[in-house]
């Protein structure tokens, strides 16, 4: 028997989140946004007013772990350009949100990463998860 999933597709830039606490709760946003559940929205909307960081995680955390139990499904986290939201926008945060992505009882994470360097491929931080590097396509591939 498969897994049950239920994905969350995040915006293409996501230039708000700047804490892991942010980073759920845009999860929380297009979880609600995308299953048109009434009461995920209402927790998304308390999360919203929240302004310490650690509450914010906390609520949106719980939120998302509700929602997933009582439906039964991991979450499938689909985010572009992980890179520069553990790099440039999270920074001192992204070790705690990969740490809790790295939840598989409740997150599975499909992101994309544009990497210039061997230095990016080898982030310590990513060790848990596959990586699969792809090479660039000629033009009649696009």
């Amino acid at each position: 028997m498969g897994e049950a999933w239920q994905p969350i597709f995040l915006g293409e830039e996501s230039y708000t989140v700047t804490t892991p606490g942010e980073f759920f709760l845009e999860c929380l946003f297009h979880l609600a946004d995308q299953t048109s559940d009434a009461a995920l929205k209402a927790q998304y909307d308390d999360a919203a007013t929240m302004s310490d960081k650690n509450s914010l995680k906390r609520e949106c955390l719980t939120a998302l772990r509700g929602f997933a139990t009582k439906d039964g499904k991991r979450l499938l986290v689909i985010v572009e350009n992980f890179h520069i939201l553990i790099n440039d926008q999270i920074s001192t945060g992204a070790a705690e949100l990969i740490a809790r992505l790295s939840d598989v009882t409740l997150f599975g994470v499909l992101a994309t990463s544009v990497s210039q360097t061997g230095a990016e491929n080898d982030d310590a931080r990513l060790a848990g998860f596959e990586k699969l590097l792809l090479r660039p396509s000629s033009l009649d591939e696009c």
